[in-house]
């Protein structure tokens, strides 16, 4: 083996060890970003089932609301449009 091949192994080498050392922490970071994202999925399903339920509850509310007054006074009282602005349309990309 000549001077100049050894010399070129040495670098090949070099290279492979730093792209296995940058392989590595990309993969923890990316472990870590999945994790990130499926707590943050788990949180949205479970925020859906809760609206789901939620709705359901408030509709019981008003049916029940038409025969008993004391269900009626747990829904909230229809407020004036001008206390509360409409929500503005998230910008558009």
């Amino acid at each position: 083996m000549t001077r100049l091949q050894h010399q070129i192994l040495n670098a090949t080498a070099a290279i492979l060890v730093a792209l296995f050392i940058a392989h590595f922490f990309a993969a923890r970071a990316t472990h870590r970003l999945g994790a990130d994202l499926a707590r943050q999925r788990n949180a949205i399903v479970s925020a859906r089932q809760v609206e789901t339920i939620l709705q359901q509850l408030t509709q019981r509310i008003a049916k029940g609301a038409e025969t008993d007054p004391r269900l009626t006074a747990l829904l909230p009282k229809p407020a004036s449009p001008a206390a509360h602005p409409p929500p503005a349309s998230p910008p558009r990309k």
